[in-house]
């Protein structure tokens, strides 16, 4: 299992190659996070912020932009119907709405394939998106 990191952990880590303007627009989508995640549990018991938070800090150690941090963070957020893609776009921007609503639609999609060619029908929808 991988190990849990700390916002704190992941906030040093970003202050290794992001500047402090952009460090704290992530804490920003940190805030709105704890917000949105407030009280929600997995399956397996654990906080949802703490996912967001792995993700985050797996997409940091591959040195990516804040924005794209941001996104971790908040990356279920309209999937759980908890902002819309109009909210996180008046909040965030629009690139951010847009990573967004992309995820929302992979979301969907899982529901959608039940046989055993979902990986190939998965991978052509996967490249035809990028």
């Amino acid at each position: 299992m991988q190990k849990d990191h700390t916002y704190d952990e992941l906030r040093q880590l970003l202050s290794s190659y992001i500047s402090e303007e952009q460090l704290l627009n992530v804490d920003s989508y940190y805030e709105k996070a704890k917000e949105v995640y407030n009280g929600l549990k997995r399956k397996t018991g654990e906080d949802y912020i703490n996912h967001s938070i792995r993700v985050a800090y797996m997409l940091a150690e591959l040195k990516m932009d804040y924005v794209t941090i941001g996104s971790a963070l908040i990356h279920e957020a309209i999937t759980l119907e908890k902002m819309t893609r109009e909210e996180v776009e008046e909040l965030f921007g629009e690139e951010t709405a847009t990573i967004l609503s992309s995820i929302t639609k992979l979301s969907h999609l899982k529901k959608t394939f039940k046989h055993d060619n979902d990986a190939e029908k998965y991978r052509r929808i996967v490249v035809g998106l990028s």
